[in-house]
């Protein structure tokens, strides 16, 4: 499972799973060790074998994936932190912390002989997108220097790369199936001027748990569609989860945080439960996100026209930067550059230069710039 892989220390684990960094041919990859279902179909499989021949700026690139039929001892291994111990110097966590936050089935031997999945992915320094929105990443900072235009801009060019990426993996007909913040990964980016490129993660994977792993143990609920509740997942289902992400990212809060999973399960599903859109400080955004919400599943826009909007509005938001630059030249402010001429580096999220560059991202219809992947019928 690990031959060839330098597993150097374990960085979390949970529900799903088990975390490592790692070395993979020189490189720093983030390990995934996931327990899977063996009744799987051609389709699932397909989904994660195919994850490693996929390119795109946009989505986390996994170099490696590898299954193999569970034994006593592997699980013992995995589960006490000393995975690869033979091969790294560094120490994992001790057994006692592993022990904490492992899966409950991880210690049993009824484990044995279900199959494993493990993937070596790059690894992506910036953390994920849900660490980033409980530091309030899109939310005005009290006594900050930066505006809500600014936040406004950056959530929205975070928003269309999420849009690119889905785009990219619905044309290869790979659903994502668990899409959320914990689930889009930023990495660090000196091209950009947030500091940071948002990359979706962990696609496939998510559908191919075991039958008696909930989604609802890992939080995921709330992201889910009325049909995926009855275990129809299609490129529908994750324009609905993007929809609830992007309305976190927009309030800072999180959706139906007073009430249960099988609370929100029956209202999404029964009682037309939905999040409330802030319509008036944002209505365009607000109502392109409920138009993802839509309960047919057909009455849902694709990913390739979210993204197109969401740089327009973008666009929309630096004409109005610049009129707001010309109006302070005009009453003797300091400022001498318009905005994205200035030369300034991001920061931080309220940074006065944040977003002001480089140009807005262009729609990916074709991916001309993306690397071809084999045919999917060799899989």
């Amino acid at each position: 499972m690990v031959e060839g892989i330098q597993v150097l220390e374990s960085i979390g684990s949970g529900a799903s799973g088990v975390v490592y960094k790692g070395l993979f041919e020189k490189a720093d990859v983030a390990i995934k060790i996931v327990p899977a279902s063996i009744g799987l179909d051609k389709s699932m499989l397909r989904e994660v074998m195919l994850s490693s021949q996929l390119r795109h700026p946009n989505v986390v690139h996994t170099r490696l994936v590898r299954g193999a039929i569970l034994t006593a001892d592997f699980i013992a291994e995995v589960f006490s932190g000393t995975l690869g111990s033979k091969q790294a110097p560094a120490p994992a966590r001790s057994s006692e912390d592993m022990g904490k936050q492992a899966p409950p089935s991880a210690h049993s031997s009824d484990d044995t002989g279900k199959l494993m999945l493990s993937s070596a992915s790059e690894m992506c320094a910036g953390g994920s997108l849900a660490d980033a929105l409980k530091r309030g990443l899109f939310q005005k900072k009290e006594g900050s220097r930066g505006t809500p235009v600014l936040a406004q801009k950056m959530l929205l060019r975070t928003m269309a790369e999420i849009c690119r990426g889905m785009h990219y993996l619905h044309s290869y007909s790979v659903v994502h199936g668990d899409l959320k913040p914990a689930n889009v990964l930023l990495t660090q980016s000196r091209a950009d001027r947030r500091g940071f490129t948002a990359k979706v993660a962990d696609f496939g994977l998510a559908r191919m748990l075991p039958d008696g792993q909930s989604r609802m143990e890992s939080g995921a609920t709330v992201y889910m569609s009325p049909e995926a509740f009855n275990g129809l997942h299609s490129k529908a289902s994750d324009v609905w989860s993007f929809s609830v992400l992007l309305w976190e990212a927009m309030t800072g809060q999180r959706p139906y945080a007073n009430q249960r999973p099988e609370q929100v399960m029956m209202g999404v599903i029964c009682q037309n439960l939905r999040p409330v859109w802030p319509d008036a400080e944002w209505p365009e955004l607000s109502a392109l996100g409920a138009r993802c919400l839509a309960y047919e599943p057909r009455d849902r826009p694709v990913f390739a026209v979210l993204e197109v909007e969401l740089l327009a509005m973008e666009q929309k938001l630096m004409e109005r930067s610049r009129e707001e630059w010309a109006r302070s030249v005009s009453n003797g402010a300091m400022r001498v550059a318009p905005p994205g001429e200035d030369g300034n580096a991001l920061s931080d999220a309220t940074s006065s230069a944040a977003l002001h560059g480089p140009a807005p991202l262009q729609p990916a219809a074709a991916e001309a710039g993306a690397e071809a992947v084999v045919e999917t019928e060799a899989l």
